[in-house]
């Protein structure tokens, strides 16, 4: 069974970061925490695009820690849409990961999915998975993250053109659990050491 962690209303700690990506952050974009456990956000937070331009910018961004290495396979990400728009668009997903001692791999790209189309025109979740998605070349450390950032167009003839989201949904990675919710990575670990 995959590892799900939950999408929250708190803050992510990483704060606004292109990760590893070069898109530009839009105008207002909203960083938020995924845990494992966690509680289902309930607010409505906003992204804008205050000059709405043909290139593509990051709205939406979801950090979460791991806690055990990450092995390579595949990344579901949702987003629940609370106002429509018609002039935006999601394009892009990409998944991050930040080594916090990784030096010059500091932020590596494990995968990506482009041409998207998703237009945010109706109130409904939706999602995208980034299959067979890389496993980071360095085994876990405390202060690892995965970062999933959301990308979005707002071309349209509209200025100051805004999107609304719920952090409510489950976002799905390629950790397996056993019975018990314990990862099996550690399962076998445990075993070996048994033995």
């Amino acid at each position: 069974m995959a590892k799900d962690f939950q999408q929250t209303d708190t803050v992510a700690p990483l704060g606004s970061d292109s990760g590893c990506t070069l898109f530009n952050l839009a105008n207002t974009h909203v960083p938020r925490l995924a845990s494992d456990g966690g509680t289902a956000g309930v607010g409505t937070p906003q992204f804008r695009f205050t000059n709405p331009q043909s290139s593509d910018e990051i709205g939406v961004m979801f950090e979460l820690d791991p806690g055990e290495d990450m092995p390579s396979g595949d990344h579901t990400i949702r987003l629940r849409v609370t106002t429509t728009n018609t002039d935006i668009t999601w394009t892009e997903c990409h998944a991050c990961y930040y080594d916090v001692n990784g030096g010059g791999l500091q932020w590596q790209n494990l995968g990506q999915n482009t041409g998207l189309g998703i237009v945010l025109d109706t109130a409904q979740v939706e999602s995208t998975t980034i299959v067979g998605a890389n496993a980071p070349a360095n085994a876990y450390e405390s202060g690892d993250r995965m970062w999933y950032v959301l990308v979005f167009n707002s071309a349209g003839a509209h200025g100051n053109n805004s999107g609304n989201f719920t952090p409510d949904q489950l976002i799905t990675t390629p950790i397996e659990v056993v019975a018990g919710g314990i990862p099996i990575i550690m399962h076998h670990r445990r075993q070996m050491a048994v033995n």
